[in-house]
């Protein structure tokens, strides 16, 4: 059984691109998911990473991809604590614009941009460390910069710069290929 009830408030932005300066960012600011106001430091990642795709529980996040290039790197955070970003392993492709869901067990990097678009998605168990492993297709065909959110459960991806107008879903617990809900 898994335990999906959230025990911190806080969310986490990591890395980024910045227009004055064409190498990606390496900031992490944390900010109040219960309240309004700014956005705080909260630490580094160790390697800058811009378009990057992240996921999280409410004990680790865990980021991958991202540029300069298209790059397999994938690292974690502690939400409770601030500090410098520790490597967790690598995706199974580079890529770049990809996004991120996840359950409270398993993170599920999706799409992105490897220099062209794909359907790429594969995963990690959270609380462990290594590679990500396969975890199947997506059915809208190749698309960069996705949009994806979930539910305990359930894991939605949304279009991206790609060609159709699909929405795919997965079973997170589960591998296997998306199937096409809207």
């Amino acid at each position: 059984q898994v335990d999906n009830t959230t025990t911190s408030g806080r969310g986490v932005c990591s890395g980024g691109w910045n227009s004055d300066n064409p190498l990606s960012e390496s900031t992490m600011e944390e900010f109040s998911l219960t309240s309004q106001g700014n956005a705080i430091d909260f630490g580094t990642l160790a390697q800058s990473q811009s378009q990057a795709g992240a996921a999280s529980n409410s004990i680790r996040g865990v980021v991958g991809g991202g540029g300069p290039g298209n790059d397999t790197h994938m690292e974690y955070y502690t939400m409770a604590s601030g500090g410098t970003g520790i490597d967790f392993g690598n995706l199974s492709a580079g890529r770049r614009r990809l996004g991120g869901l996840s359950s409270s067990s398993r993170a599920v990097f999706v799409g992105g941009r490897s220099p062209g678009n794909n359907n790429t998605m594969d995963y990690v168990e959270i609380m462990t460390l290594g590679d990500a492993i396969d975890f199947g297709d997506m059915t809208s065909g190749a698309t960069k910069g996705p949009s994806a959110t979930s539910s305990p459960v359930r894991g939605i991806v949304v279009n991206g710069y790609g060609s159709n107008t699909s929405i795919d879903s997965i079973t997170i617990a589960s591998k296997g290929n998306a199937i096409t809900v809207g």
